[in-house]
């Protein structure tokens, strides 16, 4: 099973805004930051997780987001969007 950190990297490195001297640190706070911005609305009104959860959710970010991925991978298609932003904020904190 890929660890959704990685998942996670491999996709901040394929924006365009991506900046190959970031450290790991620096990556998951752009990707907050970017994140909260676009959802800024749901950040407000439901919190970090809801936010991110939305964000990933509308393809926010270049990571697996159908079914079938998702279970390949080995992660359970009904938490997967949580545990992304739960992993994001696990390394911003």
């Amino acid at each position: 099973m890929t660890p959704l950190k990685n998942i996670i990297l491999d996709a901040i490195k394929k924006e365009d805004s991506y900046n190959p001297n970031w450290t790991e640190i620096q990556s998951f706070r752009w990707l907050l930051d970017t994140a909260l911005r676009s959802k800024s609305y749901d950040y407000e009104k439901y919190g970090a997780i809801y936010a991110l959860k939305e964000f990933f959710m509308g393809i926010g970010i270049h990571i697996p987001i159908w079914t079938e991925e998702i279970k390949s991978l080995g992660y359970d298609e009904t938490t997967y969007w949580e545990n992304l932003a739960l992993t994001v904020l696990s390394e911003v904190d």
